[in-house]
């Protein structure tokens, strides 16, 4: 059976993947990942452990308290995981069930599922510590599930669908964790180097080769967890949201689930196995084939057994030295990887273990009374990450076909422990959940209490990442992994795209009580427009490559930059929509116009003649838009609800940079008649009977843009710099001059009318930081855009880019990256939000 070609080994900490990203991954041509089927621990588990006896489960709040819907799912984190966004960015689905949930369906088979159990590891005596599913159960339950594909899609499908998907292996955080460094077993037995041989050798036997559903205490099935879950549901996921496969404590050591209750890699294993023969019984055995060598797994595992060793001492009375568990350690995750390679498997990424020794829980226990970092503890990750390392290389010579990835996320999450202000975090030595220094599942309830922002913290509870902390991970391994083989071919657009979300970017911004924005509605220019301009006679468009390029499917959309627009950003993180369509776009719905449309075009200012210049909608036709727009929301929603959603909307406006870069700047024709003082005031002036028109249409939440530092562009730079392309002070001078006189007159709307919430916002202050300390938010390059030289190209004159677009913060010499789009939206909106409602 030529099964599965991807597993991509995610050792134990998936903690990891992801950030910020766009829509849907684009696979190298003829490469098709039909499936995602995950092994390992509670990094990847959404919600196996919901329904064992374990004491390992977090399916109660606050856990997932800013997944959809504020619901505990089960998953390990205040919100989305690891392998939720790894499959909705390759485009699979969005979520990836638990292959022990009551509730999946025959459909969810052929498109992956998890067999992961919080609180497993590599070594076998990892779950049974906790009694979870060990990675032998799980790779059991695989082989069923191939059989149960058989039967649904035939024997041609099913090896279609196994050989192409990825298989995630995740585990080995609390074989060290627990097993060894905790309980102390396998520290009898081995040292680190020997322990860490014998995870490697489990991996590797389970590549040749779920916890809510067994009795286990390792599960969270209940609300904190799941709070940002779809409807506040608690799934078993031990987040907030969404896990790493759709991420909990299993381990590569099977003594480590024992310990609590929860899901060994062996019965992990036997998931897998019977969801192969699920999978055979609805595609057929061909096509289940297929979708396992083609499907990418992912392995997380060994946090849980580090962690057991160290606190637990079972392992330790067996494993004097740290070396000898690290050898045993590497012996399981070796077994394992074979194992599943055995069952189909190909593309197999294993994750490193990551620095368990910095989880706020191992400060507390044995950090001593600064809480520091237990470096002991990360020494010995330390070891069973070269040797796990070692084994995959390995691996790779000995398993014809195989594509089996070691992706180190030790480093990474260590930069970010030591570094949290360079990654727009303010607390990583405790988690958001109750004192954040020892509370996890059950002690992290809704009596706990959660901290007010989560997107501070790097730890959701004392061992989980939040869903920002996970995103940041992602962009980090975006640039510090090397694509050397088409597994991360495969992998890294999806990081890449996820390191657009940015250090500062949480998914949805937490909205106070009893509050709601139902749409979000925006005018303006370039910056915002999302598409108007492809449908009007204008050269003022970029409806072609390279703009889009890390769009959805790199498709130029008419955005005037690499991927999303702060329009789309802004209804992305209020959790109303991911993107927000140009109202001239000809496919445009009904249903689009009840949650908002952009009325922008690129080109536009407050000043009616910059507009006639570029031959683009002025903000007067716009605002002739926006009652059009009403009126066929009133045939569709009625006269009532129309009006609730017009006075509850968000509007933004977006504009000005034209006015003073092209208008009065390019040409003589405002200038020869304005001074500096009296243009800003005729800005000022338009942009008040702007707003004050749409107050009289029904809109009171307006949200109105101050100016960037233009001096500062790409293109000023090269036109008005010098020599040394320095920012130009006069532009920026007239910026500041024309932000205070627009703060003055918002705040003066204000007072006029009692029950508007016209909003100034500032955009000059944040944009001239990143500039100016472009490394402390995740840049390199910050005087030159990507496309072109850098310096002057915007527009047709963009043609080629430069090859790591994550570095830079202006994708032409005039508009920024997507990247750099989300800095500044996600703290706009955590600034401003209230003052809306």
């Amino acid at each position: 059976m030529r099964y599965m070609r991807y597993i991509v080994f995610f050792s134990v900490t998936i903690l990891l993947w992801t950030t910020i990203c766009e829509g849907v991954i684009k696979l190298p041509e003829n490469l098709t990942v039909p499936a995602i089927l995950a092994f390992g621990d509670s990094i990847v588990d959404p919600g196996n452990n919901n329904v064992i006896k374990t004491l390992f489960k977090c399916n109660f709040p606050p856990y997932g308290k800013d997944f959809q819907g504020g619901t505990p799912t089960g998953r390990f984190s205040n919100g989305k995981t690891p392998p939720d966004l790894i499959a909705a960015e390759l485009g699979i689905k969005e979520l990836i069930p638990a292959y022990l949930d009551p509730n999946l369906k025959a459909q969810d088979l052929p498109t992956g599922v998890s067999f992961a159990s919080s609180g497993s590891g590599y070594d076998p005596l990892t779950p049974k510590l906790l009694s979870v599913i060990s990675l032998s159960d799980q790779l059991k339950h695989f082989k069923e599930y191939i059989q149960k594909l058989k039967v649904r899609i035939g024997e041609e499908g099913t090896n279609n669908i196994l050989s192409n998907s990825l298989h995630l292996v995740v585990a080995g955080s609390n074989d060290l964790a627990n097993t060894y460094f905790t309980i102390g077993v396998r520290r009898l037995q081995y040292d680190i180097s020997s322990y860490a041989d014998l995870i490697v050798a489990s991996a590797s036997n389970f590549i040749q080769g779920n916890n809510n559903l067994i009795f286990t205490l390792l599960k969270s099935n209940f609300p904190p967890y799941g709070k940002d879950f779809e409807c506040r549901q608690p799934t078993g996921r031990f987040s907030n949201g969404k896990t790493p496969p759709d991420l909990i404590g299993s381990g590569y050591d099977p003594l480590t689930p024992k310990l609590t209750s929860v899901i060994p890699l062996s019965v992990q294993l036997k998931l897998f196995k019977e969801y192969i023969e699920k999978l055979k019984s609805i595609v057929g055995e061909e096509r289940t084939n297929q979708i396992l060598t083609n499907s990418i797994f992912l392995l997380f595992a060994g946090n849980n057994d580090i962690a057991t060793y160290y606190n637990v001492g079972v392992r330790r009375i067996q494993f004097h030295h740290l070396g000898s568990y690290a050898d045993c350690l590497v012996a399981f995750a070796s077994s394992f990887i074979q194992e599943i390679y055995r069952l189909g498997a190909r593309k197999i990424g294993v994750h490193s273990i990551i620095p368990v020794g910095c989880l706020p829980g191992e400060r507390t226990l044995l950090g001593g009374l600064t809480r520091k970092c237990a470096e002991k503890v990360n020494q010995g990750v330390t070891i069973v990450n070269a040797k796990l390392s070692y084994e995959t290389k390995s691996l790779n010579q000995r398993l014809p076909g195989s594509k089996v990835v070691f992706i180190d996320t030790f480093n990474p999450i260590l930069d970010v422990i030591q570094n949290p202000s360079k990654y727009g975090l303010e607390v990583v030595d405790r988690g958001c959940c109750g004192t954040g220094i020892i509370e996890a599942a059950g002690l992290c309830n809704e009596l706990s209490g959660t901290c007010l922002n989560a997107s501070a913290y790097l730890f959701w509870d004392s061992a989980h990442l939040t869903e920002t902390g996970y995103r940041i991970l992602a962009a980090l391994l975006e640039s510090a992994t090397p694509m050397q083989n088409l597994c991360f071919k495969l992998v890294f657009p999806f990081l890449l795209w996820l390191s657009f979300s940015v250090p500062l970017l949480e998914a949805v911004i937490n909205l106070p009580k009893n509050s709601k924005i139902p749409a979000v509605i925006v005018f303006g220019d370039s910056i915002v427009d999302t598409g108007n301009n492809n449908y009007i006679q204008t050269i003022v468009k970029v409806n072609y490559p390279p703009y889009g390029k890390d769009f959805k499917g790199g498709k130029p959309t008419g955005r005037f930059s690499d991927g999303k627009v702060p329009s789309d950003l802004i209804a992305e993180e209020l959790g109303i929509k991911e993107l927000l369509p140009a109202y001239f776009d000809p496919t445009l719905q009904d249903e689009d116009l009840l949650t908002g449309v952009n009325f922008a075009s690129g080109g536009a200012g407050y000043d009616p003649l910059t507009s006639d210049l570029a031959s683009v909608l002025s903000l007067s036709d716009q605002l002739e838009m926006f009652k059009d727009y009403i009126t066929k929301l009133e045939k569709i929603a009625g006269e009532e609800r129309t009006s609730k959603i017009i006075s509850e909307s968000l509007y933004i406006v977006v504009t000005g940079s034209n006015d003073i870069t092209n208008t009065y700047f390019g040409t003589p024709l405002r200038k020869s008649r304005y001074d500096f003082s009296s243009y800003t005031d005729l800005l000022v002036s338009y942009g008040s009977s702007f707003v004050q028109d749409l107050y009289r249409l029904g809109a009171r939440r307006i949200g109105v843009f101050g100016l960037p530092p233009l001096g500062c562009l790409p293109s000023q730079r090269t036109l008005k710099g010098g020599a040394d392309r320095q920012c130009v002070d006069i532009y920026n001078q007239m910026v500041e001059l024309f932000n205070n006189k627009l703060l003055a007159e918002v705040n003066s709307i204000n007072k006029q009318y009692l029950d508007a919430r016209a909003v100034y916002i500032d955009i000059y202050n944040l944009p001239i930081d990143l500039i100016n300390n472009p490394q402390k938010y995740g840049f390199r390059v910050a005087n030159e855009g990507c496309c072109g030289t850098g310096t002057i190209e915007v527009a047709f004159l963009c043609k080629y880019t430069c090859s790591n677009v994550s570095d830079y913060i202006f994708w032409d010499s005039f508009h920024l990256t997507e990247k750099a789009y989300r800095v500044l939206v996600h703290q706009m909106l955590r600034q401003t939000i209230k003052s809306f409602i």
